[in-house]
């Protein structure tokens, strides 16, 4: 039995889908042990790039990163392209049973070609989806569901369907069903989940809250799915008396927002906050557009939660984010009137500030944080249990049928 995981990035590199994976591959090694492992990746680095602990137990096929001279958006998508073709051939070619995650962006496409060209003798496939392809194009308005090229990818991923999803949430999941016209397995297992460490030791002195402040803290990601005036806005509504920020930022909006934020005296910019440093926080902060509703379910707010910290969130409420981590979070939609937007946040800021408030928010959190941990051990459970007895019983896949496998585990 051959398991292949595919995914853009890969431990050492410190990408959370890279690390996602290869968690997911120590738990197949130890759970269907007489399968064969191997990660197909590439030798790309994530943006906000951290080394993490790499082994050697998982057998890596790793990819030379090419880069056409092509500049801009346009050149990242074709580079991403011909990376994510040749990752779907090697492993579709190799492989029983592939599981691709959704980076580089259109894998399901090639796959899905992959899969059709090799008829009765394709592997199973399941499809786990960080983000989905190529609806984040129409949410980040680079396309629209009318333009030929977004159609036909489309219609490539409704003819030939994963047999299961992997799903960042309920929310998620019944999109892509609906998207992909489809009535596979779904496991839901939400993304970003961090151990807690019990002693995170002494704050270092950037993060200790001086003077009882409020520290409130966002690590990661500004990009296109992300709010880019939350955070000088949110800054703007602060008393400095009370309330302190550190900002770790990366991503298509990081330096604008930096810029207005620079020169506020309550904010420290940083480097990098590590999940450790994360812990002497009082409160994270968090956002995701109406547009990139279940495409995109940001990673930053199940690792803060997860951690036993109350959040800051932005977003809907049927979304994933405000739905799965509801109790955890002070939530607000955001408001295009940026004078409205801006009261909205002082507003926040004050019932936070209350006394107790955080005490509770932060319990709630960690009663999240055992729920999330509990539905990933089972989820992971489910999906072994999943594939050996689909593998088990028939390694034909029946990715390329019209009726893909609906069976429980």
């Amino acid at each position: 039995m051959k398991i292949a995981i595919i995914n853009r990035f890969f431990p050492p590199d410190g990408a959370m889908t890279g690390r996602s994976s290869q968690e997911l591959a120590r738990h197949l090694m130890a759970t269907i042990p007489s399968a064969e492992i191997k990660m197909f990746c590439s030798a790309a680095e994530y943006a906000a790039n951290r080394a993490v602990d790499s082994d050697r137990d998982v057998a890596v096929d790793r990819l030379k990163t090419l880069r056409l001279p092509v500049p801009g958006k346009g050149g990242r998508l074709v580079n991403s392209m011909i990376e994510g073709r040749e990752l779907a051939r090697r492993a579709v070619r190799w492989a029983d049973l592939v599981i691709s995650l959704t980076d580089p962006p259109l894998l399901g496409y090639w796959i899905a070609r992959e899969i059709e060209q090799c008829g009765p003798a394709a592997p199973t496939w399941i499809e786990w989806t960080m983000d989905i392809y190529p609806e984040a194009f129409m949410s980040a308005r680079l396309s629209t569901e009318t333009n030929p090229f977004f159609r036909e990818l489309s219609r490539k991923l409704q003819d030939v369907t994963p047999d299961a999803f992997i799903c960042l949430g309920p929310k998620q999941a019944a999109y892509v069903l609906e998207r992909r016209q489809s009535d596979a397995k779904v496991f839901v297992l939400p993304c970003g989940l961090v151990a807690r460490d019990n002693d995170p030791g002494e704050a270092p002195e950037r993060l200790r809250s001086r003077d009882e402040k409020i520290l409130f803290c966002y690590a990661g990601n500004v990009g296109e799915a992300h709010c880019p005036n939350l955070l000088p806005l949110l800054v703007d509504a602060s008393d400095p008396e009370k309330h302190a920020f550190v900002f770790s930022l990366y991503g298509t909006h990081a330096d604008a927002v930096k810029t207005k934020v620079a020169s506020a005296s309550n904010v420290e910019l940083v480097d990098y906050v590590s999940p450790e440093q994360a812990l002497h926080a009082d409160v994270h902060i968090a956002s995701l557009k109406p547009e990139w509703n279940h495409v995109c379910v940001p990673s930053k707010a199940v690792s803060s939660v997860s951690l036993g910290k109350p959040m800051l969130y932005v977003g809907d409420a049927n979304a994933d984010n405000g739905h799965m981590l509801e109790p955890a979070l002070w939530r607000l939609d955001r408001n295009a009137d940026l004078d409205v937007y801006r009261r909205d946040l002082a507003e926040m800021l004050d019932i936070i500030s209350q006394p107790g408030e955080i005490q509770r928010r932060s319990q709630n959190a960690q009663a999240v944080a055992r729920d999330l941990v509990d539905l990933k051990r089972r989820t992971f459970a489910d999906i072994s249990t999943w594939i050996q007895r689909v593998l088990g019983s028939d390694n034909a896949s029946s990715a390329s049928k019209a009726a893909p496998l609906t069976s429980a585990a």
